[in-house]
């Protein structure tokens, strides 16, 4: 009767034991589908981690390379600076003495400008006293 209890019990079990078989295996093979998708991904992670680093390295030289050429310039600048100040001054002189010679040579320009008026008046006086010196020269004749 134990036998026969023991019989009934793995008939009703049986079943509920196969159905719980195939879920396991079936997890058993979603499991390994994910393992290999995870790993795929995991390659290809692993892939744009080497090129991420690699562009890191490239972009660490060139910023290395960037503050070197920096710093050339601003010892450059600093070495020209002082020139450039002293250029800067040299010019703001010549400046200065060329307004100052321009103001000069306007002011001799003006006196001559007179003495010309002057010299041309005093000829048209000296024409007008010849043309009657002849003139009287002739009267005289």
């Amino acid at each position: 009767e134990k036998y026969k209890e023991l019989q009934a019990n793995l008939q009703q079990t049986q079943p509920i034991l196969l159905q719980e078989k195939e879920m396991l295996e079936q997890q058993v093979r979603e499991a390994k589908e994910l393992v290999q998708q995870t790993t795929a991904v995991n390659a290809e992670q692993q892939v744009e981690l080497e090129e991420a680093k690699a562009r890191g390295q490239q972009l660490e030289e060139a910023m290395r390379l960037t503050e070197e050429k920096y710093k050339e310039l601003q010892a450059n600048l600093q070495q020209t600076q002082p020139i450039l100040l002293q250029e800067k001054e040299m010019l703001e002189q010549q400046v200065r003495e060329a307004k100052e010679l321009v103001q000069q040579t306007t002011a001799v320009n003006a006196e001559q400008q007179v003495e010309l008026e002057e010299a041309k008046a005093r000829g048209q006086q000296l024409e007008e006293a010849m043309r009657l010196t002849e003139e009287k020269y002739k009267e005289l004749q």
